[in-house]
């Protein structure tokens, strides 16, 4: 596996090659445009402690002003930067697919007798759609929901190390669980990608020669082989599913158990006047905030076991 994954890699690298400059300013922003959308829930802190606790009425304009501020900052450069990456990735795309036509010209004519057409049109057409997803949706998502659960957990942390503690106590649990997931995701994805090539091929040569069927009153024959093949794929989508519900469940049981924590731990440490109740509304704006990149993470996880299936089959 770890040599296919590097030959991957290779294949990959070699066309986001010409474009590193535009993909590390990418990268950038993005880290950028987090790191702004993470200061946010910060300002409610320090309305709770500075202005309606303490009373000081006279910094919630110069507040306010600057939170709508770094909103406005924030999405100019998610979207610059989404044009920017739309532009060079959509280029990175179109090159790989031109270079894989040019390849289907050059190569022996006899390849084409013994190929199944269903396969050859199944990766031209399925199989670099999922790739054209990874390159210009996935990836992207990605490193976003990476960069901001990264600098999240880091506040949480700054805001109060033993409650983040408590909070991250449940992620070596996540990890085991993908660790054990992910050959699986990608030995059933592999299936999948087959199975529906194979059917493909399957319709591709039986409407071709439906003449012939209709001649010999095979139609119930090939009915009959399409439903099998289905049911075959049926068996190995379902499993994929159940594994990738699985892994998608792993935030939500996070969810349950650090809302025990910050209403448990986080409470009792405010009664005990460790800790301001604007830095537990932080705590609990920030914890909440990390779930749906979280989310997305686990979400990216299963389409990129897809793609790089289908990066395997268009290399």
């Amino acid at each position: 596996m770890e040599i296919a994954l590097h030959q991957e890699a290779r294949y990959l690298g070699s066309y986001l090659r010409p474009h590193r400059a535009v993909l590390i300013l990418s990268f950038l922003l993005s880290g950028l445009s987090a790191a702004l959308g993470m200061i946010q829930p910060y300002f409610a802190k320090l309305m709770i402690d500075d202005v309606f606790l303490a009373g000081a009425s006279d910094l919630l304009l110069p507040l306010l002003t600057g939170l709508v501020g770094l909103l406005i900052g924030s999405f100019l450069i998610r979207v610059c930067n989404s044009y920017i990456y739309t532009l060079y990735s959509a280029r990175l795309l179109f090159k790989m697919r031109e270079d894989l036509f040019a390849h289907l010209q050059r190569i022996p004519l006899r390849f084409f007798s013994k190929a199944k057409s269903g396969d050859i049109f199944s990766r031209i057409a399925t199989d670099m759609a999922d790739v054209q997803a990874l390159i210009t949706g996935t990836l992207p998502s990605y490193v976003f929901d990476l960069l901001t659960c990264t600098i999240t957990a880091a506040i949480l942390v700054w805001l109060n190390w033993k409650l983040a503690a408590l909070s991250f106590a449940f992620l070596p649990f996540a990890v085991v669980m993908i660790r054990w997931i992910r050959p699986r995701l990608v030995t059933l994805a592999r299936s999948v990608a087959e199975r529906n090539a194979d059917i493909a091929h399957f319709l591709f040569e039986t409407l071709g020669g439906m003449s012939l069927v209709r001649a010999f009153g095979a139609e119930k024959l090939e009915l009959g082989k399409l439903e099998a093949k289905q049911s075959k794929m049926l068996q190995h989508l379902l499993r994929y599913q159940i594994l990738g519900a699985v892994s998608v469940a792993t935030p939500h049981i996070f969810l349950i158990v650090n809302t025990l924590v910050v209403f448990g731990f986080g409470g009792l440490l405010v009664t005990e006047g460790a800790l301001s109740i604007g830095t537990l509304v932080a705590f609990t704006i920030y914890q909440g905030r990390i779930f749906g990149p979280l989310q997305g993470l686990m979400d990216g996880f299963l389409e990129m076991q897809k793609a790089r299936v289908a990066l395997g089959r268009v290399k």
